[in-house]
């Protein structure tokens, strides 16, 4: 292989830093776009880029790192990003025309066609980006140069002989190196989002902790002091949790925990936010709630649990709550305020009875 042939293509080969420099950068910068749209014009800009610095070795035969970003795009993108980068990069094919216009086009599709089969061979049921998957792409990577077969003999003879291996060995290199650079900053950002759900959420019960509820409701109260939006808190409380645990055991009371998180979960919905703050204590926030549309939803959450169990070998253990409800309103204006409103009510309701609701305004 001549140096004029040897360098281009290593100049090629530096797109991946830049690929996946963006793959890093953009997500952060506009995480609104889907991750499938991201990797399609990242990897469909790193392929017009490559044909824009390919190397012409006969007429209509041209040798670039296009099909790396092509391969790949389909492996960890799936069909959007499969579809996006193969027509970006077959616009720039068009683009640049030439005698090697139906090949170059064709060899595009085929690289489209083989990432995008790789994935509903090893990912279609969602599992990730592994290194074997990144193996198995680069070594089927050249059957790309199939499409030699559009072109006279004699120039498929020396395409073969000039080029397969040093391109093929090439690419291999660039699938290999992007591939694991894309994998290991899809595996971090993972953990990252890890971390921050392990820092937001309640590891027993799914929920929002203390801390994640008290900025959300932070925030509800900027916005009801600027919009005049209202809403509710409801604070619950289960009824003798302590006794659960005591006679049936920490494992049964977690049942109960769960149990009743997901109670919380189906009675919920949009901005609303349900979370654990306490042993057996859960806080909602019940977004553009008033007062009377917070007690008809508090009393369908008490229902809902009063008409739960939970089964214990032969045995089936029902559980109730209690529930204090504060609404948004000129004596209940702070954070403060209004969990207080809120903490109020519920002790009133343990008070009498528990397995009750009531609302501040009646406390």
């Amino acid at each position: 292989m001549t140096v004029d042939l040897f360098v281009p293509l290593l100049r090629n080969l530096t797109l991946v830093a830049t690929v996946a420099m963006l793959y890093v950068l953009v997500p952060k910068r506009s995480p609104w776009i889907p991750e499938p749209v991201v990797i399609g014009l990242i990897c469909g800009f790193g392929a017009c880029l490559a044909m824009a610095d390919s190397v012409q070795l006969r007429p209509g035969v041209f040798v670039d790192a296009r099909s790396t970003m092509i391969l790949l795009a389909g492996l960890f993108g799936g069909p959007v990003a499969a579809a996006i980068c193969t027509a970006l990069a077959a616009g720039m094919r068009v683009y640049i025309g030439g005698a090697g216009l139906l090949p170059g086009t064709l060899s595009i599709a085929i690289a489209g066609a083989i990432g995008l089969g790789v994935y509903y061979w090893l990912r279609r049921d969602g599992r990730p980006v592994s290194m074997a998957h990144i193996c198995i792409l680069a070594a089927l990577s050249p059957l790309t140069f199939v499409v030699v077969i559009v072109l006279p003999w004699n120039v498929v003879m020396s395409a073969l002989s000039e080029a397969f291996v040093p391109t093929s060995a090439l690419r291999a290199a660039g699938i290999l190196l992007l591939g694991i650079l894309l994998m290991h900053e899809r595996r971090r950002v993972a953990a990252e989002d890890r971390i921050r759900d392990l820092a937001n959420l309640d590891e027993l019960s799914g929920l929002a902790n203390r801390r994640s509820f008290y900025r959300a409701l932070d925030r509800a109260i900027k916005a009801h002091r600027t919009s005049a939006r209202d809403f509710s808190v409801v604070i619950l409380d289960l009824d003798h949790f302590k006794s659960i645990n005591d006679r049936y055991g920490h494992p049964v009371g977690d049942e109960v925990i769960k149990n009743l998180a997901d109670i919380l979960r189906a009675n919920t919905q949009g901005n609303d936010v349900a979370a654990r703050i306490g042993g057996e204590e859960f806080a909602i926030l019940l977004s553009g709630a008033g007062r009377d549309e917070a007690r008809k939803i508090s009393e369908r959450i008490r229902t809902s649990i009063a008409e739960s169990e939970i089964t214990v070998g032969m045995e089936r253990i029902p559980f109730t709550a209690s529930l204090g409800v504060a609404a948004t309103s000129t004596l209940t204006s702070s954070v403060n305020a209004l969990m207080s409103a809120a903490d109020t009510a519920l002790y009133i309701a343990k008070q009498g009875g528990r397995n009750r609701v009531v609302v501040e305004a009646s406390a």
